[in-house]
């Protein structure tokens, strides 16, 4: 199954130049119950939510209250129970343009309502609980506002909050920094990526310093990679901290560049599989961790998954096949693609 977005990006892109197309791929969220949404720019720096109905191929607007001249907000990902949605982007600290600084903000949303339910300043790094009834956020200099303003001293740090119990908890970091966190399904933990990797245990209230190299976790907790956001991602072994080198030169296949990288996309809780990019971010694999093996192939930038990981939204290739083609969005089953791969094999 195949679906095509054209007319969303068409209807977007004729009311903007480039820069409207570059945030249009940043971000699709594909839902359980058959629509995407996405927020892109439309003339005079005004910001729009859509959501798509796969069901009878309709567009519609999905306004949410958060497009003002004072902060920039974009769809970013669902909690795990589909109830809510994350917003994120930046804001504007001073109404002199001329001495603008912008600080990272992180909306919540009911999903339904569109209702907000919290809201975090400072703050650009997050992951939901597996459940989805909480979140772990961090306030402090980190991602792309990091030269803005920072929190006061006492918000700056690592939070859990409650939303059914709305309330808020400090977790000590062990003075180790924030870099990036995850919330893994696996064992119900969160996993932190600083100077060195640490575990907080969510019951227990404690926090440990653990061996690995990187916190995302597949499905089952046998693996995880180390995935830095400029590229090189890497696949390990949990148990042992082994490199499963053999796997990525597998994974990269014929691609005999000395500059060839993996780029990590998403793990498939469907499909209990791996989906990494390389060849400039296009080229995408679905690597079977059980088998050892590469299940699937296809070509697109990736731009968006559901929550099991059995879809993926891409940017397809242009006719050329030598670049991406921004102003489109396809949306592939990945069970079709594994099985039309085996079926060629």
């Amino acid at each position: 199954m195949i679906k095509n977005l054209s007319y969303l990006l068409f209807i977007v892109s004729i009311t903007c130049l480039y820069p409207c197309l570059v945030e249009a791929r940043q971000n699709i969220l594909i839902s359980k119950d058959g629509y995407a949404y996405v927020h892109l720019i439309k003339k005079d720096n005004l910001w729009g939510s859509f959501k798509y109905d796969f069901k009878i191929n309709k567009l519609s607007n999905y306004d949410i209250g958060y497009s003002s001249n004072k902060c920039y907000m974009g769809f970013n990902s669902f909690n795990p129970s589909e109830d809510k949605i994350a917003l994120s982007g930046s804001c504007e600290t001073s109404a002199n343009k001329k001495s603008l600084e912008y600080y990272s903000k992180l909306i919540i949303l009911d999903k339904f309502s569109r209702n907000e339910i919290a809201s975090f300043d400072y703050t650009f790094l997050y992951s939901f609980s597996p459940k989805g009834d909480a979140i772990v956020f961090f306030e402090g200099p980190v991602g792309p506002y990091q030269g803005g303003p920072l929190p006061p001293k006492d918000e700056m740090g690592l939070w859990l909050y409650d939303f059914n119990k709305k309330t808020k908890k400090k977790i000590d970091t062990l003075g180790l920094g924030v870099m990036d966190i995850n919330w893994s399904e696996h064992d119900g933990n969160i996993y932190v990526y600083g100077n060195k990797v640490y575990r907080y245990n969510v019951k227990s209230g404690k926090t440990e310093i653990v061996p690995y190299k990187g916190i995302y976790f597949s499905p089952d907790g046998k693996y995880y990679i180390f995935a830095p956001s400029e590229g090189g991602a890497s696949i390990y072994r949990t148990e042992d901290n082994q490199l499963m080198y053999e796997w990525e030169r597998m994974i990269l296949g014929k691609n005999t560049s000395k500059y060839a990288e993996l780029r990590f996309r998403f793990w498939s809780r469907q499909l209990n599989a791996l989906i990494v990019s390389h060849d400039q971010d296009w080229q995408n694999v679905i690597f079977d961790i059980n088998k050892g093996k590469i299940i699937g192939e296809f070509k697109g930038f990736v731009i968006g998954t559901n929550s099991n990981g059995s879809l993926a939204a891409i940017n397809p290739m242009t006719t050329d096949g030598k670049w991406f083609d921004q102003s489109r969005v396809e949306v592939l089953n990945l069970l079709d693609v594994v099985s039309k791969y085996q079926s060629e094999k």
